[in-house]
């Protein structure tokens, strides 16, 4: 049988063939397909395009546990460490693995401050896989350390070694502590170690920077580590922060403004930003927009160490003292080793005119070993206001021993003289200070009306001493 060609049915069935080809080249548009792509994307690092595969998925089939443990993964790793702490809870609640998401709900709620909360809830948990115990446990020990509880940290460090015994992160905390116990050379002979089996591990690298710049003093060695950690990840945020603060502690605003800038570009939504552009608006004087952006953040975390000591800097620069005084209190509250916000607090009670408590406050600062000039000059200020002018002058000398180079400490040592009415030794001294040094702190003491003289005025006026005809000289001085 013979057919005869039919040009409307030729075109009919290449019609036909054509949807056939299109309909099975295109894959369905499902949840799994979404979660698929979304999944590619964190491969790849490009979180924020994960987040928006994942929340779509979610839109499909809400009730998915994985995708609710997939977004928390991404929205860690987009900056939104609040939103990956929800997402996560939603998919433990949902009887997602624990063992998947525990190990990345902690380090959520690190990034987000909750270091107590972590303590507190997953402390004691236990979990089924090795590496993820490894892991949960070395979180854990970062939180104790973050409530200055070593003793805790310790412990659990212990737990994570004991589950994968060359655990990179496990290891990187034990060199922290070996730093902390000032085993420098130690410390930077396990980073060496750590990072020779995995030089991806960013916190190894984060680490190094850190002892570079206390241990030897080298800032641009510091900067080279951080800056290696962020060729490992670039959205690392401690790194980012590390080199701001090397480049302020340089008086460098620029540099610390540039590399803010850099953060911006890959977290421009992350807390830690938010805190940058706290710190850098406090650096410029701008105290309102630097408070007003610390109220936000104190929303989001209202136990972050770092959040607390600059609101209460921040409320210390705009006159509210009893508000800086709640803050600083709170944050030692958390963790008593805050050495700044230990030296803060007492400067608030100088200001309330507190002296026995400034003295009390930098109790843990003035012990033997303790080395800080800064908290001696200020319990040296105290026992001046409480007329102890035979104390005051020893705390002065412990400072300008531990920091010889300070001219602060050594003008104020000399003033501390006038206490015990030696006032031609304390202006030779000031004179001598003056001369050797650019810094025109003693140039001011020197100043007539406005250094020794009023002193004196003070001292008599509180009747702590009795004025001398050497006294009364001085005031021609």
């Amino acid at each position: 049988m013979s057919y005869a060609f039919n040009p409307r049915s030729s075109r009919l069935g290449a019609l036909v063939l054509t949807c056939a080809l299109a309909i099975g080249g295109c894959a369905p548009d499902t949840p799994q397909s979404r979660a698929a792509a979304g999944k590619d994307l964190l491969q790849k690092k490009d979180y924020k395009s994960a987040v928006v595969q994942f929340k779509s998925a979610l839109q499909l089939d809400p009730e998915s546990a994985e995708g609710r443990f997939l977004l928390g993964q991404a929205l860690l790793g987009a900056g939104d460490p609040a939103g990956a702490v929800v997402e996560l809870n939603r998919a433990l609640k949902s009887k997602y693995s624990a063992d998947k998401v525990l190990p990345v709900l902690a380090q959520a709620m690190l990034v987000n401050g909750d270091d107590k909360r972590l303590t507190t809830l997953y402390g004691q948990t236990s979990l089924q896989d090795k590496p993820a115990m490894a892991s949960l446990k070395s979180s854990v020990a970062t939180a104790w350390l973050g409530q200055g509880n070593r003793a805790m940290a310790d412990v659990a460090i212990a737990a994570a070694l004991a589950e994968v015994p060359d655990y990179g992160p496990a290891l990187t905390l034990t060199a922290r502590r070996m730093g902390e116990q000032r085993r420098f050379d130690e410390a930077l002979t396990l980073i060496d170690k750590i990072l020779a089996r995995d030089p991806a591990l960013h916190e190894a690298w984060a680490l190094k920077g850190e002892i570079f710049l206390v241990a030897r003093n080298d800032a641009q060695g510091a900067e080279a580590a951080f800056k290696q950690a962020l060729t490992v990840d670039p959205a690392f945020v401690p790194a980012h922060l590390s080199i701001i603060a090397t480049r302020l502690a340089g008086s460098d605003l620029p540099g610390a403004k540039a590399q803010a800038e850099r953060l911006r570009a890959v977290l421009p939504k992350h807390p830690q930003m938010m805190f940058v552009d706290a710190q850098l608006a406090y650096l410029g004087k701008d105290y309102t927009k630097s408070r007003e952006l610390v109220q936000l953040l104190m929303r989001l975390a209202p136990e972050d160490l770092g959040i607390l000591q600059l609101a209460g800097a921040v409320e210390g620069q705009l006159g509210s003292l009893v508000l800086a005084e709640t803050f600083f209190n709170k944050a030692l509250t958390i963790n008593p080793d805050l050495p700044l916000a230990r030296r803060n607090l007492a400067q608030i009670y100088m200001r309330l005119g507190q002296p026995n408590r400034v003295l009390s406050t930098l109790k843990p600062l003035l012990a033997p070993g303790a080395a800080s000039a800064e908290a001696q000059a200020l319990a040296g200020d105290a026992y001046l206001r409480l007329g102890d002018s035979q104390a005051a002058e020893a705390s002065f000398k412990r400072a300008v021993a531990i920091k010889p180079d300070d001219p602060r400490a050594a003008t104020m040592q000399a003033m501390a003289q006038i206490g015990r009415g030696d006032v031609s030794g304390a202006l030779s001294q000031l004179e001598a200070l003056s001369a050797k040094s650019a810094d025109t702190y003693a140039d001011r003491a020197l100043l007539s009306k406005s250094g020794v003289t009023r002193m004196v005025d003070r001292l008599v006026a509180d009747g702590l001493v009795e004025r001398t005809s050497c006294m009364t000289d001085a005031r021609g001085a």
